[in-house]
Order: structure tokens, then C-alpha cells, then sequence
């Protein structure tokens, strides 16, 4: 079975970083940082290191705990716990075990976190992930205190819904989300995660660890039993009209070489705005960088005619409106298997998750 890390954020009202760290000290504990958060009324926060799921893992988090709780440690309504979690499962031959531990020494002795993993979750995966808990938004919604209901720093995505079935591209389907403050946070794909930021903050080992196997299991549903890798897979893509800002120097850029066929020149993007060739290359490669290599076609300058040396301005650059793409062997959703957040869940973590909705009812209702 694939196993993907996780890592932990807690948000706390009451002590101070050098307390948290005073107590982690204290009881032995390496790999944390402990550092102070923006958000008004919330006084500290905790990171765990990676970690996987494995009994090691879960003893570590509960030390964690108990040391915070031997301070006093508290939470408010204004307080979160985010998860993130690894889009790439670990590499055959890592076990939970050694990853935990290789990653707090690592934390610890102020290293980068090792590079064990295995290959990226594919786009139609995360999108499935997405979709599957956005489309049980009000089920999830019931899981958690009312505070994190439409919560300004997760908001949920049930308005996104259109332009997320539409991406097919990581790139497109972190635009379609609120950005970082979003129940699901793609923003961090780059750094290797995932993040998921809807829980309330904790001081409770049982809270966090259901939280944790609850948004585990809803990768491994799809990965495992979703996810067709066989499927030949037919994708229309399209950019769009006008993405930067009206009047700027990119938005000039990015109309000539889409507006016009064939794009437009080095040299004539250099006359409508008054930069380099150096300069246009580098918003080109900002825009491959946000729109997929796929976006822009380069015509070189010996395509367009013009021998070497007849100077470094005559390539030509092609904003496509739309193409379409056909992969085989890719990545498809299988029709018919159970979309629902609850398909897999062990039945100890079920149960606990049906007690704390009936639990969190009253004040709800409220």
C-alpha cells in the first residue's frame, strides 16, 4: 500500500513560542518548531515534522501533545489545525517508520527534509480529491465547530465547482480554488503538498489523529480505487482572454501573441512596450510557468524565415486560444465506484467521526 506523509500545523490562544519550545525541551522532544502567527488572538504555532502513518508516528504526536498540555496549552475559536499532505507517496522500500524518523532528525539538525518519495500525484487524481470533498462540503462542514464553517481562511470551494471538473492541469485547478484560503490549498504543490485547513485547532491527540485519517483515506480512495491508469484520455484546452493586469506590460505581451495568427515577434513585443528581448523572454517564461509549456508555441527565427546572425529579436511567440490534447495510458476516474468521503474508512475512525457530528449538533443548531 502507498503511504503519503503528513504534516501537522496547530494554532494556539494562550503561550508563547519559548514556552512551547521550554516544554518540548522538557519532555525530550526533537524535530518541532514553534514560532509566532499573524492571525490576531492566536499567540503560537506548532509544525511537525513530515511524518507517516505508523505506531512510531502516532507516539511521537501523542508526546506532543501531553507536553502542551502540561503547560496549559489552549485554543479559540480563531485557531486552525492544517494538515499537509505528501502529493507524492513515499518511494518503494521507505517504510513510516524510517521516513518519521529521518524527517525529525532532519528538522532537528536544521536540514532539508530527505527526498524519499515516489512520483506525483497525477491532475485528474487531485481534481477527484478535491471534488469528492467540496461535494460533501456540508457533511464536512457538520465535523467541525461552527467556527470553520465558512471560515475566511478555508473557504470552501462549493462556488468553484464548474471550473474545477473543467482543469485538467494542476496549474488549472490551483486557479480555480481561493488560493491559499481554501478548505483544500493547492498553492503549496510546488513545496510537495497538499494542504487541507478547515479543522479547529486541537490540544486533543484523539481530534488530530482522526482528522489526519480521515484526509489520508480520502487520497487513498481515489488513488487506489478511483483512479483508471489505463484510460485513453481526450482533453480541449483553452487560455484565457486577458489573465493580467489591464494595461500592463504582460497583458500587452500576452494579447499580441494571442490575438494576432502567429503570434507576434521579439521585436515587435519589444516596440509595443518598450523593454528588451531579455526582458520579454523573461514574461514568457512567467507565463509558461503559469499557463503550461503547452500554452505557447515558440516559432524560431529560421521558421520564420531569417538566418543565424541576422540578430536575436526575430522568434516569434504563440499564445494558443484552445488546443486539444489525447494521452494513452493516462489517468482517468472509473465510472461506478463510490464517490463518498466515508469509502474505505476503517471503522474505528467512522465511528468516531459519527459521534463527534452528533456531539457538535446542538451547538450547530445554535
Amino acid at each position: 500500500m502507498a503511504h503519503h506523509a503528513f504534516g501537522i500545523e496547530l494554532e494556539f490562544s494562550n503561550v508563547t513560542p519559548r514556552q512551547i519550545e521550554a516544554a518540548f525541551a522538557a519532555h525530550g522532544i526533537e524535530g518541532m518548531i514553534a514560532k509566532l502567527d499573524g492571525t490576531p488572538t492566536v499567540t503560537a504555532e506548532i509544525n511537525f515534522p513530515p511524518l507517516a502513518v505508523c505506531p512510531f508516528a502516532w507516539r511521537y504526536i501523542r508526546n506532543v501533545m501531553e507536553a502542551l498540555a502540561s503547560i496549559g496549552t489552549d485554543v479559540n475559536a480563531a485557531c486552525g489545525m492544517h494538515i499537509h499532505v505528501s502529493n507524492a507517496p513515499l518511494a518503494d522500500g521507505v517504510t513510516p517508520a524510517s521516513f518519521s524518523r529521518h524527517c525529525i532528525e532532519a528538522v532537528h539538525n536544521r536540514q532539508p527534509i530527505p527526498a524519499l518519495f515516489g512520483e506525483p500525484l497525477d491532475a485528474i487524481a487531485v481534481r477527484d480529491i478535491v471534488l469528492r470533498y467540496t461535494a460533501a462540503q456540508s457533511q464536512i462542514n457538520a465535523m467541525h465547530p461552527p467556527s470553520r464553517t465558512n471560515n475566511r481562511h478555508a473557504l470552501p470551494l462549493t462556488d468553484r465547482i464548474a471550473r474545477l471538473t473543467a482543469a485538467s492541469t494542476i496549474v488549472e485547478l490551483t486557479a480555480a480554488t481561493h488560493n491559499k484560503f481554501s478548505t483544500v490549498n493547492l498553492i503549496p504543490w510546488s513545496r510537495g503538498t497538499i494542504e487541507f485547513r478547515q479543522a479547529a485547532s486541537t490540544t486533543e491527540f484523539e481530534k488530530v489523529e482522526a482528522w489526519v485519517l480521515f484526509v489520508l483515506n480520502l487520497i487513498r480512495w481515489t488513488t487506489t480505487e478511483r483512479l483508471d491508469r489505463s484510460a485513453t484520455v481526450t482533453t480541449e484546452h483553452t487560455t484565457p482572454e486577458r489573465p493580467y493586469r489591464a494595461g500592463s506590460r504582460i497583458d500587452v505581451i500576452w494579447r499580441a501573441c494571442r490575438s494576432a495568427p502567429g503570434g507576434a515577434t521579439v521585436h515587435e513585443l519589444m516596440s509595443l512596450t518598450g523593454t528588451s528581448a531579455v526582458n520579454i523572454r523573461a514574461r514568457i517564461s512567467e507565463m509558461r510557468a503559469q499557463h503550461g509549456d503547452d500554452a505557447i508555441i515558440t516559432h524560431t527565427q529560421q521558421a520564420n524565415g531569417h538566418a543565424y546572425g541576422d540578430g536575436d529579436d526575430l522568434a516569434r511567440y504563440e499564445i494558443r486560444e484552445r488546443w486539444t490534447t489525447t494521452q494513452t495510458g493516462a489517468a482517468a476516474i472509473r465510472d461506478g465506484v463510490m464517490s463518498s468521503i466515508w469509502a474505505g474508512l476503517d471503522d474505528d475512525t467512522f465511528e468516531w467521526w459519527q459521534n463527534r457530528i452528533e456531539s457538535l449538533a446542538p451547538r450547530r443548531r445554535a
